[in-house]
């Protein structure tokens, strides 16, 4: 379920100035997205990686809310399918990012977090921004480009 505005982060007692008072996905399938400008001002040439997440890379309003969107649906696949240790996928994916974070490859500042973000951020540049996955870590790239294949989920 998608829910869209502020009145959600409300209810929830979030503190509507916190910085990742933005986006919230749940366990249960739920993604709550606040519709924001972007943080990225038309002139700033940073690369994907000196951002803070691939949202703040945008520049323009609603390439950011997609972003964000994509991120938090990011959190629901990853709470549903690879969030364990014990599961193959899930054992790989935090020996990814646990090799990201200490070769300083990880697609955004948000993503060196934990693995939940690493994921998450790295789903939306697989999606936004494939080719800088692709050049910026590309084990992380090769393993969303085979799970989401493996989950019948296409590129357009």
């Amino acid at each position: 379920k998608l829910i869209v505005g502020e009145e959600p982060f409300a209810k929830r007692g979030m503190d509507l100035n916190h910085p990742n008072a933005n986006g919230v996905a749940d366990g249960d399938g739920n993604v709550w997205c606040r519709r924001h400008g972007s943080m990225k001002s038309s002139g700033d040439q940073r690369p994907l990686w000196e951002s803070l997440s691939v949202r703040y890379f945008q520049s323009d309003p609603d390439q950011a809310a997609l972003a964000l969107f994509v991120h938090e649906a990011g959190h629901q696949y990853h709470f549903h399918e690879l969030d364990s240790p014990h599961r193959p996928e899930g054992a790989k994916l935090k020996a990814l990012f646990d090799k990201a974070v200490a070769n300083n490859r990880t697609i955004t500042k948000y993503a060196r977090t934990n693995v939940h973000e690493y994921f998450t951020e790295s789903f939306a540049a697989a999606l936004l921004y494939p080719d800088i996955l692709d050049k910026r870590d590309p084990e992380m790239a090769h393993f969303i480009k085979r799970w989401l294949v493996s989950k019948g989920i296409k590129r357009s």
